[in-house]
């Protein structure tokens, strides 16, 4: 089974979501100490799940694909939630994890630091820790499933086609997401990212970018807001203060934009990964202050 591989290498998966949250996971990711049940509890384990390395602009992303909706959900929970048992929403069917702690580089490091001759192995970790990049990893978590919950119907294809369609849609969102965040940290907006990373899976998938699909993978439709994924990308109080609403006119506005600056530098499938540094260094803030002005970001 995948996860019993990771595990090996990542030990908080063998804790329970929930049951092992606040001493027992920062005993096990912050202290680096060995979970007292070394089985992986939380997973069912599917026999297409596998890890894999995804070429990006910014290099090579690994990924992780879980098959089973709740092995999807318990390892964003442990991974990325610190092992609460947080409501992953039904339309999230994937996740770029950032900052995972990894004690195997640790301890590498320590036995090279120790082979050489080092004696002051506190200070050596101190100093070897202050450094994230060290000592921590990024993963891309895929799950099964209609990318944004959007069924087969709306989009006039059979289920197969979709589930196909979904995976390469949610596979280069994310590896946009790994790309901005390693080469591009200054551009980070929550909603303008999302609707760049669509756009960029729309096009590695489809071959062009769809403006229609684009909004309706937000829930975005006619106008107006009927519900779906724009309001994960909002803070409890935005989503009281119907912001999702507010910010239709904006993500009309920055769509049908993205369509223009695409078809003018004919991007393609072929192209749009190399297109990702002109959009993050010459449209990413336009994009942003027109999403400002038209929606009320």
């Amino acid at each position: 089974m995948i996860i019993q591989d990771l595990a090996k290498e990542y030990p908080q998966l063998y804790l329970l979501p929930g049951a092992d949250a606040g001493e027992p996971y920062r005993n096990v990711v912050k202290r680096g100490q060995r979970p007292k049940n070394e089985t992986v509890q939380a997973f069912n384990g599917g026999r297409s799940d596998r890890i894999f390395f995804e070429q990006t602009p910014a290099g090579p992303a690994r990924a992780v694909y879980l098959a089973f909706r709740e092995d999807f959900e318990n390892f964003l929970r442990i991974m990325g939630y610190r092992c609460e048992p947080v409501q992953i929403p039904p339309d999230t069917g994937a996740m770029m994890v950032k900052g995972i702690v990894n004690w195997g580089k640790i301890h590498r490091h320590k036995e090279a630091y120790t082979q050489s001759g080092g004696l002051a192995w506190k200070e050596e970790f101190e100093k070897f820790t202050s450094i994230k990049e060290n000592y921590t990893d990024t993963l891309i978590v895929l799950g099964k499933g209609y990318y944004s919950g959007v069924q087969p119907q709306r989009l006039g294809l059979g289920e197969e086609e979709w589930l196909a369609r979904s995976w390469s849609i949610r596979l280069y969102h994310e590896c946009t997401h790994f790309t901005f965040y390693t080469l591009y940290p200054g551009c980070k907006h929550a909603v303008l990212d999302e609707v760049i990373a669509d756009a960029v899976g729309i096009i590695k998938t489809y071959g062009e970018y769809r403006v229609e699909y684009a909004r309706l993978f937000l829930g975005v439709e006619n106008g107006a807001y009927t519900g779906g994924r724009l309001e994960n990308y909002l803070n409890l109080k935005e989503q009281e203060l119907g912001q999702a609403r507010q910010l239709v006119p904006g993500i009309c506005a920055v769509t049908d934009r993205l369509g223009h600056i695409f078809r003018e530098n004919g991007v393609n499938g072929q192209t749009v990964f190399a297109f990702i540094q002109k959009l993050a260094q010459e449209y990413y803030r336009p994009l942003m202050q027109l999403l400002f002005d038209k929606g009320k970001a």
